[in-house]
């Protein structure tokens, strides 16, 4: 909606970063508009006023080298389960297919680190990133608590329907959760699951 939201992608070279410029409508983009930025300073190279948000996709890629792209949503279902400081669980397969485990729900900056906000949001994935067994891209997305949604891949064609998809699971595990007297994931299904996200993106995927 309106102007909410930005998505970057890395230059092959790791140098540069193009991220959609600041308070554009969706529907007015031109490649020209895209804002360049040089990863390592910050430094506007060209296009319009980069995104406010820029600092959070600078410091994850400088810290997770994995990644190529990063979108950023307030989608409505995403932004549900952010704004209840809940993970989305992994529930079923059209989760697994593009996920591995839950989407987690991050803590976002106490009001002493509000002066570089952004940074101390990038700073506060890139810690949670650290003591898991997932990488960025693996990982693929993470809810910033009272805020939206992260989107992470290594490859830039895929970016948005990753992002399109989070949407959709954050919705069937909101109404899933109408349903059930208690949410969570099946132990049954834990082998499933993992079996559906492998044959996708594993070592032997098919």
């Amino acid at each position: 909606m309106y102007t909410w939201g930005n998505v970057s992608i890395l230059s092959e070279n790791r140098k540069y970063v193009f991220i959609k410029p600041s308070g554009l409508p969706f529907n007015e983009l031109l490649n020209e508009h895209i804002s360049v930025v040089d990863l390592d300073n910050g430094v506007h190279i060209s296009g319009l006023k980069p995104s406010v948000d820029t600092p959070i996709h600078l410091s994850l890629y400088r810290t997770n080298p994995s990644l190529s792209s990063i979108c950023h949503t307030h989608s409505h279902f995403a932004t549900v389960w952010a704004q209840a400081a809940q993970d989305i669980p992994l529930m079923g397969t059209t989760h697994a297919d593009y996920f591995p485990t839950k989407i987690p729900n991050i803590p976002i900056p106490d009001g002493n680190s509000l002066i570089k906000y952004e940074e101390s949001i990038g700073q506060a994935v890139s810690q949670y990133l650290d003591g898991i067994d997932y990488d960025a891209s693996q990982l693929g997305a993470v809810l910033l608590r009272s805020h939206g949604a992260l989107i992470f891949s290594n490859k830039g064609d895929n970016i948005i329907e990753k992002s399109m998809v989070l949407e959709q699971i954050a919705s069937m595990a909101f109404y899933s959760k109408i349903l059930m007297e208690q949410l969570f994931t099946p132990k049954n299904a834990v082998s499933l699951f993992k079996f559906h996200y492998d044959r996708k993106h594993g070592d032997k995927k098919y």
